[in-house]
């Protein structure tokens, strides 16, 4: 059936950690061989409290072996702390639940099909986009436009050579099994409702968007993996900033309102007496907005992590996806 075939298609995906996708272990020791670097800083910063201290690391949720090894500050901050903290616990999500609630939220019902929903300019750049990607219209037939602009969003990158294995979140995840305490910040069901709240033709202008910034998927992984090596957040932040721009109030509801209440936690945690470390989307750290900025107009000092000189990393990381 064609929903049997548009779902197993989704359960591949991931979209800015909103969604689990399937698990296999990463070969990090191809990824270990080694070369001095220059670059003294990654997307990482730590605030201290008087009774608490929290590491905050910028994520890439689709990574490559040139980002690894981490850094030996960083890998230090994390096995000194109690509690991993990340938007989702990708080890713990009921897949059927999820497909439940995409079913719901993001399937066409009846005679209902995508094509009927979105506008003419966006049908055509939608089915060369399929064309230059090997992907059946057909299997796009019953998805909501967010849904398909998920798709879109991600199968370029995947091509490019773009693991969701290698996602630093899930590094992390693999490593924190039965030996830290995983909080949650968000849940699966509601960032999906959180996305399929958006009305339908700011859906359709977020596709025709995304698939026309989809031009260059290799040289966009690249970039994107460079500015999080380079650690420069003013950098990343217009970067994003050009890269992830949303229609309407999308962008502001699927990034800085979310930033707030991350804020918040993490506020929570520091008038705690534990260490943890905190790894969520590299585009909520940075940015006038940005859980950084939003930490320090609290009034708590974040100071961004200084790398070794002589750390190293892959040889693969020019960096590079594929």
């Amino acid at each position: 059936m064609k929903f049997n075939r548009t779902l197993r298609i989704f359960s591949g995906l991931l979209w800015l950690g909103l969604f689990a996708a399937p698990h296999s272990t990463p070969s990090f020791a191809q990824a270990a061989t080694q070369k001095p670097v220059a670059s003294q800083k990654r997307l990482a910063w730590r605030v201290k409290s008087d009774t608490a201290e929290v590491t905050l690391l910028g994520s890439i949720h689709l990574g490559s072996k040139g980002m690894y090894p981490m850094p030996k500050e960083i890998e230090t901050a994390y096995n000194t702390s109690q509690n991993l903290v990340v938007e989702i616990d990708l080890n713990k999500i009921d897949q059927a639940a999820i497909m439940s609630t995409v079913q719901t939220t993001g399937i066409y019902k009846g005679n209902e099909t995508l094509w009927k929903h979105i506008k003419p300019a966006t049908a055509e750049a939608l089915k060369k986009f399929c064309k230059t990607y090997v992907l059946p219209e057909s299997a796009l037939d019953k998805m909501k436009p967010w849904l398909v602009g998920i798709t879109v969003a991600l199968l370029p990158l995947q091509q490019a050579g773009m693991e969701a294995e290698l996602g630093i979140d899930r590094y992390f995840l693999d490593k924190a099994k039965d030996k830290k305490n995983v909080i949650s910040l968000e849940t699966a069901d509601w960032q999906i409702k959180l996305l399929s709240s958006v009305p339908e033709e700011l859906q359709d202008t977020y596709l025709l968007e995304t698939i026309q910034q989809s031009t260059d998927p290799k040289l966009a992984g690249q970039q994107m993996v460079k500015l999080w090596m380079d650690g420069d957040p003013v950098a990343f932040s217009k970067w994003v900033d050009k890269n992830m721009k949303m229609p309407g109030d999308m962008g502001r509801k699927l990034l800085e309102d979310r930033n707030h209440p991350m804020a918040d936690a993490i506020e929570k945690l520091l008038k705690g007496n534990e260490k943890s470390f905190v790894v969520v989307g590299a585009a909520h750290m940075v940015g006038k907005e940005g859980i950084v900025a939003l930490l320090s107009a609290k009034g708590y000092k974040v100071t961004q992590i200084e790398i070794s000189p002589n750390e190293t990393k892959s040889v693969l990381a020019t960096p590079c996806v594929l």
